[in-house]
């Protein structure tokens, strides 16, 4: 069967304007490429490297492929993880506790010395403080409720429960 009989087409069951493209590679990627063909139900070697040619130039269009395109996705990813940890250290600068912001505790001092005790009743005595602690201790007791050691009641509060330890 040549290129110039049309008869070829016919014996294999091929549409008119089928062709044929030659391969020239290693025997072991030829054997290779059978096996991966009868392994995935391929018809033939042919079908499946047909498949494979046109999945590449598919990616090779989207740009999917290639060393340039690896390049560019990095550093669209790079440029991504700068911008979220931008992103996170201002929500942490944001949600910084007073007790930890020099800025704060400094409100509290002066030239003269200062026993802790005043330092800690006028945090207590700050709105500023309660903002912080509100959130921490209640997270800490729902926490607690889903393990079964408190209890909440409206209008009551919260309690420990029978399993609760102190």
């Amino acid at each position: 069967m040549t290129e110039d009989d049309p008869q070829w087409k016919e014996t294999l069951g091929l549409a008119d304007d089928s062709t044929r493209v030659q391969v020239i590679c290693k025997e072991q990627h030829r054997d290779e490429w059978t096996t991966d063909a009868d392994e995935k139900g391929y018809s033939s070697r042919s079908s499946y490297l047909y498949e494979l040619i046109e999945e590449a130039r598919a990616y090779r269009k989207e740009g999917y492929l290639g060393w340039e395109h690896a390049q560019e996705r990095i550093e669209e990813l790079e440029t991504e993880v700068e911008q979220l940890e931008s992103e996170l250290d201002k929500e942490k600068e944001a949600n910084k506790s007073p007790l930890s912001n020099s800025a704060a505790v400094k409100r509290h001092l002066s030239e003269n010395y200062r026993p802790l005790s005043d330092i800690v009743e006028e945090f207590l005595q700050e709105e500023d403080l309660e903002q912080v602690l509100r959130p921490a201790i209640e997270g800490t007791l729902h926490t607690l409720a889903g393990q079964d050691e408190v209890k909440y009641q409206r209008g009551h509060g919260w309690q420990l429960t029978e399993g609760g330890e102190r």
